[in-house]
């Protein structure tokens, strides 16, 4: 037990010095994706141990002092873990493609470590004292082109891949350790493709979009489940009704994907509950588009509010924030959130939230209103609940649920008591039958298909009203909680 292990672990990548007896592990804040790129750095600089994944530190850190363990009669391996003797051990018996090694006798800053990652130069090369390019093309020896720690590769199966040369499912030896070292190399996963069908890549919810690069060129399968909308409490108490949030919606397609091409995913969150009775506070709708809970806004006693909406999950072919209108536009598949829900639950069904809908959503209200293809509060927006006035006797609104448009109201509540619930989102396939897509300036065309010509088939469509698969595997009616991705890879061409 000496050096350090820097290797994916439980689907994350992880950075570990052995220190004062133990592995000090941080792990990457996703999950790795099988067939992408990546520019990993570790550094420990005696008092933090830090892991960079493409330019950004992780938010694991972990604080200790100390020096790394060291032992000079057992080498560093790549693709493969030292026994006691140095022999290797746990030799990985997949596929990984390392394209350049570094190893610093100090810790690279987090400005040094983006800009490689930006512009792949090292500006300042203090501390260097193993650097490996894996570009001799042939041969058993990967030279160290800034020192004498050349390193034995056994079984050499070198590979042109597009970055440079690399080498393939082998490991290396006789490498320099030092104390407080950095060590970072660039590497990519990658398979036999008929051995990658049937892997399935899953999302949760993180409050910010995510990424998937197809490994293969194939089929896909792309299964997505919206957010419900926050629960409310019965009057007058802390009890919240289960389940009384409209329930989010589910979308799958198939679609072919070529090696490389990225998707950007962003998964609904549920919307809050409704909140304790005092002091009243707001109930912020779920990420990428629930609408915020109405309030009393005048409240004299018993002060009623409404739940959050749920965001809409969805799939697009732009990045960047959810709310962006071109990243909006570009979406291919949207599964959409519930409505919040409001109190009154108990003798009132028009205070549970409506359900998100497939081509058209579900409200239990007279006042509020559903969402369309071509109609609700806006594109990917669920509209915010009504505030209630106390003094009229007028009860608040849910939010809406995200979805392809949002729910929305259009009328004040000025003849009940009754607070009502938000109204659900309508959801998108591409190429499914009933959506109307729209043209890149957001104008409807009347037709199915998205004018990127990503265009899905063997479409399914169910709303939060009826009975859908669940992302752990059996049966629900409608989908209760945060949304979630599924992206399974059928057959590779």
């Amino acid at each position: 037990s000496s050096g350090f292990i820097l290797d994916a672990n439980d689907n994350k990548l992880r950075y570990g010095p052995h220190i004062d007896g133990s592995y000090r592990n941080v792990f990457s804040n996703n999950n790795y994706i099988v067939g992408k790129e990546y520019t990993i750095a570790g550094t420990y600089d005696g008092q933090t141990v830090k892991l960079f994944v493409d330019g950004v530190q992780q938010s694991a850190t972990f604080n200790i002092s100390g020096s790394i363990t060291l032992n000079n009669n057992i080498p560093i391996l790549i693709g493969a873990d030292p026994d006691g003797s140095g022999l290797p051990t746990a030799v990985y018996d997949g596929s990984v493609v390392v394209s350049q090694l570094y190893i610093f006798n100090r810790a690279l800053s987090a400005a040094e470590i983006s800009t490689y990652y930006n512009t792949n130069i090292i500006s300042n090369k203090n501390g260097l004292v193993a650097q490996y390019d894996f570009n001799e093309g042939s041969g058993n020896i990967l030279n160290d082109s800034v020192g004498n720690n050349d390193g034995t590769i056994y079984t050499p199966n070198w590979k042109l891949s597009g970055m440079s040369n690399n080498i393939d499912n082998d490991f290396l030896t006789n490498i320099y350790q030092a104390a407080n070292t950095k060590f970072s190399y660039r590497y990519r996963l990658i398979s036999d493709s008929n051995e990658l069908a049937g892997t399935t890549y899953n999302f949760s919810y993180t409050g910010n979009y995510q990424t998937f690069v197809a490994p293969v060129t194939g089929t896909y399968k792309i299964e997505l489940w919206g957010a419900s909308g926050g629960n409310a409490r019965i009057t007058n108490t802390t009890t919240i009704v289960e389940r009384s949030g409209g329930r989010g919606s589910y979308t799958s397609g198939q679609i072919t994907l070529n090696q490389g091409e990225t998707l950007t995913i962003h998964v609904g969150e549920k919307g809050a509950n409704q909140k304790s009775l005092e002091p009243l506070t707001v109930s912020t709708g779920g990420y990428n588009g629930g609408g915020i809970g109405g309030i009393e806004i005048d409240g004299e006693h018993s002060p009623e509010a409404g739940a959050g909406g749920g965001g809409a999950t969805d799939i697009r072919l732009v990045s960047g924030a959810w709310n962006n209108n071109d990243s909006l536009r570009s979406r291919i598949m949207v599964a959409s959130g519930g409505g919040g829900a409001t109190s009154h639950l108990t003798s009132h069904f028009e205070s549970y939230g409506g359900n998100a809908g497939g081509l058209t959503s579900y409200t239990n209200s007279t006042f509020t209103t559903i969402a369309t293809q071509t109609s609700g509060y806006a594109l990917g927006i669920g509209k915010d609940g009504y505030n209630g006035k106390e003094t009229g006797n007028y009860g608040p609104y849910g939010g809406a649920g995200s979805g392809y448009y949002g729910g929305t109201w259009t009328v004040e509540n000025t003849t009940t008591s009754t607070a009502q619930g938000g109204a659900g989102g309508s959801s998108f396939i591409s190429g499914h039958p009933g959506c109307n897509a729209i043209n890149s300036s957001g104008i409807h065309t009347g037709q199915p298909n998205h004018y990127s010509g990503y265009v899905f088939s063997n479409t399914m469509m169910i709303d939060g009203n009826s009975l859908m698969p669940s992302p752990v595997g059996n049966l629900s009616h409608g989908h209760n909680g945060h949304g979630h991705a599924r992206i399974t890879l059928i057959n590779a061409d």
